[in-house]
């Protein structure tokens, strides 16, 4: 029992928060690692709130690359953060307007600092930027599809994996072609036809399971990213808020 308790107690301590804030601390293959799948997280969110600045893609792209490298790698923008200041997504949002102002200031500047330099973000916090509603709200939207889309994958492979992927092509089907689509769900009998079942009530069950399986997954990985319990249920409406503006 004491065992399970240590091993229980280790998970909960190494949280992605955790992880990302003694990223420059761990080794070069873990951290190596967990550069790779912040990376895959947040390419696209980030990407999208520099677009709606009205920067082109390409400059835009350059400004992502810039932000991940040099305000979340080199200036170990999480590793100097207080989980006492709130979310991550909330602390990104505002690193990423700050990031956006503090380049803007610099780049307009008539002085210029020599090019082997790197920029340096580290008075990120002392910039004064305030949160735009509309960057945040698309911001917002692309996270929640980066999270839905990692979570899929995730189930497709382990369904696949321990053979049963009729019962993902099952919940694909009726639940996440038509969240990503925008269009109404098929029935069930149209279901088994395209999967091959013809027993509405085994894949209605699939369906379920499936979808119990999701819900449990997403909420799992929403509090690698927050606090406290009272977060992640604060993150799961904004996912309900979201797909209801999908699906309405």
């Amino acid at each position: 029992m004491p065992d399970k308790k240590r091993k229980k107690k280790k998970i909960l301590n190494t949280t992605r928060w955790s992880l990302i804030s003694m990223m420059n601390k761990l080794d070069s293959s873990e951290s190596r690692q967990l550069r790779e799948e912040l990376f895959r997280d947040y390419w696209r969110p980030i990407h999208i709130f520099f677009k709606n600045k009205g920067l082109d893609s390409d400059t835009a792209q350059d400004m992502t690359q810039d932000f991940f490298y040099k305000s979340i790698i080199d200036n170990d923008l999480f590793g100097k953060a207080s989980k006492d200041k709130g979310k991550f997504r909330s602390l990104l949002v505002r690193a990423l307007n700050n990031f956006y102002v503090s380049q803007k200031r610099y780049n307009s500047s008539t002085l210029r600092k020599p090019e082997n330099i790197i920029f340096n973000s580290s008075n990120l916090d002392k910039v004064e930027a305030k949160d735009n509603e509309k960057d945040v709200k698309h911001f917002n939207h692309a996270w929640i599809q980066t999270i839905l889309e990692n979570v899929s994958e995730r189930l497709k492979k382990h369904y696949l994996n321990s053979g049963k992927g009729y019962c993902w092509e099952a919940f694909n089907l009726r639940v996440v072609e038509p969240i990503i689509s925008q269009k109404e769900a098929p029935g069930i009998c149209e279901i088994c036809q395209k999967i091959g079942i013809s027993d509405e009530n085994k894949v209605s069950n699939y369906i379920y399971q499936v979808k119990q399986k999701y819900q449990k997954e997403l909420r799992n990985h929403i509090r690698e990213y927050v606090n406290t319990e009272k977060e992640v249920s604060e993150e799961l409406t904004d996912f309900s808020i979201f797909l209801q503006n999908l699906t309405n």
